[in-house]
């Protein structure tokens, strides 16, 4: 339940108000990779009225607004990046109230939020 709500948060938090269903697949991606989990946030996101999709494009709805959009944190760091396997000295993290997810790469999470 947790990836879900942190997923609807992410996709809420998006700055691309317009985008293919890929790319909301790929938000979507920083929190999980299974497609059976990814299919079920989406349909919570559209009866949630986060998200409307039509066809191949998801609009980003008036909805999302009751979800507060997570702060970014930098740390310095040697590690991986958590979307796309990079070599990272500057982590980023998607702060939630109790908890966070990362670390990204800076490219990553201003690609994705």
């Amino acid at each position: 339940m947790q990836k879900t709500e942190d997923a609807l948060h992410l996709l809420a938090a998006s700055a691309r108000k317009t985008m293919s269903v890929r790319d909301a697949v790929e938000i979507i991606e920083l929190v999980t990779k299974n497609p059976q989990t990814i299919k079920a946030i989406l349909e919570a996101a559209t009866k949630q009225r986060i998200i409307k999709r039509v066809e191949t494009t998801v609009t980003i709805l008036d909805g999302a607004a009751a979800f507060p959009k997570p702060k970014i944190t930098r740390v310095d760091c040697d590690s991986s990046c958590r979307r796309c396997g990079v070599r990272i000295k500057h982590c980023h993290y998607i702060e939630f109230d109790d908890h966070r997810l990362g670390p990204y790469g800076s490219e990553c999470v201003n690609k994705i939020l």
